[in-house]
């Protein structure tokens, strides 16, 4: 597994969205997590060259984890003041003490593993009893999946797609509680990335921001944040829960 996301993936795949778009989806990223938990310690599965812990670092005291050593490299230059470690998450047991944490993210991660109910146990037992995960996730079986996925291929190494509704029920299984449920259209006007670098260097205006979708079932990337769940306890979701 660690071969396939080495330099290649990134270079080809990661970096296909420009230094930019990142950081605006991982600055509205940010916005979100405040929302639930505004400081403490956070972990990010899945850190890639560490931009949203870059993002995060003022508030948080950050750590990283990622399956790919050439993505920890960077992750290491871009948050000197961080910890990072090279870790295979798909169905391991992550290194680290038992209510490490307050926070834990995983953008756009989940989808590549075979198997998640191990992380998520996992991630149950190193969050404080407080402490929230925020996850991201493509919106398989939506109606924008439907549309696009004719037009554009998806990438090969998403093996694990699902339903939002899976997902959810997944997770409240191994003891967490949705708190917080959208999805998203696009990451700003022009749509396409590649249509906002080409304004860019035309000199015309363009706009870096999620847009959210009026419903779940039409989105193109499904936005949850779960509480970790403890006996006897009920929460809200203030998100889109259909």
């Amino acid at each position: 597994r660690r071969t396939g996301f080495e330099h290649n993936y990134f270079t080809d795949v990661y970096e296909s969205r420009g230094e930019g778009e990142r950081e605006s989806v991982f600055q509205r990223n940010l916005e979100i997590l405040l929302k639930y938990k505004e400081s403490g310690n956070l972990l990010d599965i899945g850190c890639a060259y560490g931009e949203f812990l870059q993002v995060a670092q003022n508030r948080f005291r950050v750590t990283g984890i990622d399956v790919s050593r050439h993505a920890i490299s960077k992750a290491k230059t871009h948050v000197p003041e961080g910890t990072f470690k090279v870790v295979d998450t798909n169905g391991k047991t992550l290194p680290f003490t038992d209510m490490s944490f307050d926070a834990v993210t995983c953008f756009d991660v989940i989808e590549h593993l075979k198997s998640t109910e191990k992380l998520f146990s996992e991630i149950r037992r190193v969050l404080k009893k407080s402490g929230v995960l925020f996850l991201t996730t493509p919106g398989h079986g939506t109606v924008f999946s439907g549309f696009f996925g004719k037009i554009v291929p998806d990438d090969p190494t998403h093996i694990n797609k699902r339903y939002w509704r899976n997902w959810v029920n997944i997770l409240k299984s191994v003891g967490f509680t949705p708190v917080f449920l959208k999805g998203s259209l696009f990451y700003g006007f022009p749509p396409v990335s590649k249509l906002r670098e080409l304004f860019a260097a035309w000199g015309l205006p363009i706009w870096r921001s999620i847009v959210f979708s009026p419903s779940l079932d039409t989105a193109a990337t499904i936005y949850m944040i779960f509480r970790k769940k403890w006996s006897h306890e009920s929460q809200e979701c203030t998100g889109i829960l259909e």
